[in-house]
């Protein structure tokens, strides 16, 4: 190359420096002329309580329940027939309302107290005015009891018997306090040591959605004078004032057909379906359906085959002393046609094995709709079994009362007795479908004539043993035989000697929905427990889509447990975290499952918690929190 040309190379090599240096000095220049002329948005916080409608919060006191019956009920007289006198009183503010004296328009006064063990179907509430703007109330609600005393009963005390300290913010519509969402008992649900109360508090809303304005505009980003909160945005089946409620995340899918935190089989989009009878997600829950059958047509005398009012107060006074809440349908006013309470034909003896007579009530009489989420009872003439009448799922249960079995087979010759007797054999049946299942444990179902099921396993000896120290209502011996702890009404807890049995450590909740481990059949009538086939396939669960993370579940095995709200039973349970393995899958990255070591009754993998991802240091799981983000609002007012 000669000298001219060399000159020519390195002027062309300047010239494109020189533009290659410009364009970088215009882009740089524009970008930083871009973000001054485009700053970030930042969102304006809109602090305002209801700007659209006046400030007010109703109290609606749901029902209230005395606990005092259970004992009555296993006391000489007639005491249970006279339920307490009762009213509840609610404070907002300094503001009260007194509900045991009202009045009518033209001054009339009355009285509004209840006479009567359950208030069931018979809500109330009040009203309150408070201050624009405010933040929060602190709202009180008090049970008094009427207690008469002196000559004749003619003076009275009033005694507080429940009393409930909350505090309710009109930013988030949530409370805390006495009662807070995940406690114990359940969310509007307190239990006292003499009465039970459910309630709910709601504050004026202009869409009538529930809402609120504060959390609509600043969390939501929602429209705070549309009601969309019956609306489903994120598709999961579930709508959004379920879900800001019960703190999901109304916006983001969750997979709600199969998450079950408390572990008692009902799902929460059965939860949803149940909200107007009280059900909690995060509190155990047993629905029953009861039915009846006519009298006996063929005699003078008959009993009638229900289940009487003081044997459902026994039985759901006894199950919320284990952290579960029964409810009875006898006949909702508001129930499905086919709900509880109808009178079915009268069928004289009932055989479950052979003739499953039963199974005409259990495909017309109990809806579709609601198995899976209740138990299907019915109070009949001859029967007085748990039984399986589609697959082999123990969901149904026949009671039986005929004045043969009741008068000389259970010696239940008082109204009283007769009451216990039927809460005796209705705590064990429904024992059954929570897991202590026939043929389980040596001591279940034990008949007092002798060793009639276990003649192969155990001895007579042991067999006595067996019925002294295995002390539950799972034990014949003490349902039917009067001689022995006749008052004796309660499931075991394993301490009574050698040959006790845990019932408590053994529940599981979902056993009724689940195909249980022996299969009845014709041959096995007049066989013992020792000829049944137990079977416990137990499968690994597999999921399409999903892989376990073994080294994640090892990892977080200590935080998982704080993500399920079962009953409290002191039972072991298995955890694992499954991660999503392609995209197809809806919702969220990792899914939590639990599995109780109930052995030998068998148990499923239950969906209790979803997320998204670690934090950043994947040193901890990050779940979604509609009170962190309420938290990290209020930091920037």
């Amino acid at each position: 190359m000669n000298k001219k040309s060399k000159i020519t190379f390195l002027v062309f090599i300047v010239a494109i420096i020189i533009v290659i240096s410009a364009t970088f000095v215009y882009i740089e220049y524009n970008e930083e002329e871009k973000l001054i002329e485009e700053p970030q948005e930042i969102k304006v916080i809109d602090d305002r309580i209801n700007p659209y409608i006046y400030q007010g919060l109703t109290v609606e006191i749901l029902r209230m329940r005395s606990r005092g019956l259970f004992d009555k009920m296993l006391t000489f007289g007639t005491n249970w027939k006279n339920p307490p006198e009762y009213y509840y009183i609610v404070d907002v503010d300094g503001e009260v309302g007194d509900a045991s004296e009202v009045e009518a328009a033209g001054g009339v006064t009355g009285s509004g107290t209840f006479n009567v063990w359950d208030t069931l179907g018979k809500e109330c509430r009040t009203n309150f005015k408070t201050p624009d703007g405010q933040k929060t109330s602190e709202v009180k609600i008090t049970i008094m009891e009427i207690q008469k005393n002196g000559l004749f009963g003619r003076k009275e005390a009033r005694v507080e018997k429940l009393s409930v300290g909350l505090v309710y913010d009109f930013r988030n519509g949530h409370w805390t306090g006495s009662d807070y969402l995940k406690d114990n008992d359940g969310y509007g649900h307190v239990l006292g040591d003499e009465y039970e109360l459910w309630f709910n508090i709601y504050q004026s809303d202009y869409d009538h959605d529930m809402i609120p304005y504060w959390a609509e505009v600043n969390i939501y980003g929602t429209d705070p004078t549309v009601a969309d909160g019956k609306d489903d945005p994120d598709g999961d089946g579930i709508p959004s004032w379920w879900e800001w409620k019960y703190g999901y995340d109304p916006l983001t899918w969750d997979n709600h057909k199969m998450l079950d935190p408390d572990l008692d089989g009902v799902e929460n989009t059965e939860e949803y379906m149940m909200t107007e009878y009280f059900s909690d997600p995060f509190h155990p829950d047993v629905y029953i359906e009861a039915d009846f059958m006519e009298k006996n047509p063929n005699t003078l005398f008959d009993l009638p085959h229900i289940i009487y009012k003081e044997s459902q107060q026994m039985v759901i006074e006894k199950l919320s002393q284990y952290g579960i809440s029964v409810y009875f349908d006898d006949g909702w006013p508001d129930g499905p046609v086919n709900g509880g309470g109808e009178y079915l034909e009268f069928v004289e003896t009932i055989d479950e094995i052979v003739g499953g007579h039963m199974a005409r009530w259990y495909k017309h009489n109990f809806a579709d709709e609601r198995k899976g989420v209740f138990r299907y009872f019915q109070m009949v003439y001859n029967a007085g079994l748990i039984t399986a009448s589609e697959y082999n799922t123990y969901d149904h249960v026949l009671m039986d009362n005929s004045p043969l079995k009741v008068y000389f087979k259970r010696f239940a010759f008082t109204p009283r007795w007769q009451r216990v007797v039927m809460a005796k054999g209705t705590l064990h049946e429904l024992g059954h479908t929570m897991g202590i299942v026939p043929a389980s444990f040596v001591g279940v179902d034990n008949m007092p004539q002798g060793n009639m099921q276990w003649p192969g396993t155990i001895t007579d000896e042991e067999w006595e043993q067996v019925n002294v120290e295995y002390k539950s209502i799972m034990n014949y011996n003490y349902i039917f035989n009067v001689f022995k702890d006749r008052n004796f009404i309660d499931y075991s807890d394993g301490t009574h000697g050698d040959y006790d049995f845990n019932d408590l450590t053994h529940f599981y909740l979902p056993t009724f929905e689940m195909d249980a481990a022996i299969l009845e059949s014709p041959k096995i009538r007049y066989g013992t427990f020792d000829d049944f086939e137990w079977t416990d396939k137990d499968p690994d669960p597999v999921y399409e889509g999903w892989e376990l993370d073994e080294n994640l579940t090892t990892q977080f095995k200590q935080e998982l447990s704080g993500l399920r709200f079962d009953i409290d039973n002191a039972v072991d349970y298995d955890y694992r975290i499954y991660v999503k393995t392609n995209d197809i899958q809806e919702g969220r990255g990792i899914r939590i499952y639990a599995k109780p070591n109930v052995k030998p009754m068998p148990a499923l993998w239950s969906l209790i918690a979803e997320t998204e991802i670690l934090n950043t240091q994947g040193e901890t799981l990050e779940f979604y929190s509609f009170d962190t983000m309420y938290q990290e609002i209020l930091k920037k007012l």
